[in-house]
C-alpha cells in the first residue's frame, strides 16, 4: 500500500517538473502593478527584482535632492516590431537596431542583472542576460552612462512588443558602485539614437503613453526622480539594414 501511495504521489510531482521545465512557470501580474495600453495590451509599469514582485529601487540608494526617498525604477520605453517573423527574430532585430543607434548601445558588464517584468501574465527575464547586466552606450567606469534592460518580445495584434527600462548612471570609483543620475536622459538618448540611426528607412516614433508610474512628490517615502511620466513608443522599420543598397 505504501509503495502505491508513493507512486501516486510521484506522478503529479513528475508531471509538474516536466511541465515547468518545458513551459515555464505561470505567473499573474501583482494587483495594481500593470497598466493597459490604448490598444488593450497589458504591461508592467515597473522593472522588478528577480522575485517578480518587488519593484527595483536603485539598490536601495536614496537621494537628498529627492528628500532621501526610495527610488522606484519604471518602464519608460516601448519598442514595437510588426515585421519580425518570430520571437527570436524580434529579439535579434532589436539588438541589431540598438547596436546601430547613434550612439550605439552594446552589452555591458558590471551592471546589476536578474531583473524581471511582465507583459500580460508572462513574467520575462531581462535581456541582456547574465553575465551582462545591461545595454549601455559607454563603459561601466564612465560618467553619465545611458543604459537599459528589456523584457519580451510579446506578440500582440500582429506586432512584437518589447518593454524597456532606461536610466542614466555614473560610476563612483572610490565606492566601486554606480549611482543613479536620471531616467529622462537615458530614455531620450535611446529615442534620439534610434531616430537618427543610419538604418534606412528609419524608425518611427509613435504616440507616447502614460503608464501611470510617475510617483507624485507628495508621496512621503517613494520617488521616481526626474521622470516626467512619458513613456515613448518607437516602431521598427521593415528592414534592419544599415546599407539600403
Amino acid at each position: 500500500m505504501l509503495k502505491n501511495n508513493v507512486k501516486l504521489t510521484l506522478i503529479p510531482m513528475i508531471f509538474c517538473v516536466l511541465f515547468f521545465s518545458v513551459a515555464g512557470p505561470a505567473f499573474a501580474t501583482p494587483a495594481g502593478q500593470d497598466v493597459t495600453l490604448p490598444n488593450g495590451l497589458v504591461i508592467d509599469r515597473w522593472m522588478l527584482q528577480s522575485d517578480g514582485q518587488t519593484v527595483a529601487n536603485c539598490l536601495g540608494q536614496t537621494f537628498s535632492q529627492y528628500g532621501n526617498k526610495t527610488m522606484q525604477e519604471m518602464v519608460n520605453f516601448i519598442y514595437v516590431d510588426p515585421y519580425a517573423a518570430s520571437a527570436s527574430d524580434a529579439q535579434n532585430r532589436f539588438f541589431e537596431a540598438v547596436d546601430a543607434a547613434n550612439p550605439p548601445f552594446d552589452t555591458s558588464v558590471w551592471h546589476t542583472g536578474g531583473y524581471t517584468s511582465y507583459i500580460e501574465d508572462t513574467l520575462y527575464q531581462q535581456q541582456p542576460a547574465s553575465p551582462y547586466g545591461a545595454f549601455a552606450d559607454k563603459s561601466f567606469y564612465e560618467s553619465n552612462i545611458h543604459h537599459f534592460r528589456t523584457w519580451g518580445p510579446y506578440l500582440y495584434q500582429g506586432a512584437w512588443y518589447t518593454i524597456v527600462a532606461t536610466s542614466t548612471e555614473s560610476y563612483i570609483w572610490y565606492e566601486f558602485t554606480h549611482v543613479w543620475v536620471s531616467f529622462n536622459s537615458a530614455r531620450d538618448t535611446l529615442l534620439s539614437g534610434l531616430l537618427t540611426s543610419p538604418i534606412d528607412p528609419g524608425f518611427v516614433q509613435l504616440a507616447s503613453v502614460n503608464l501611470q508610474n510617475q510617483i507624485p512628490t507628495s508621496n512621503p517615502t517613494l520617488t521616481t526622480g526626474d521622470f516626467d511620466g512619458v513613456t515613448v513608443v518607437v516602431q521598427s522599420p521593415a528592414a534592419i539594414n544599415m546599407d539600403p543598397d
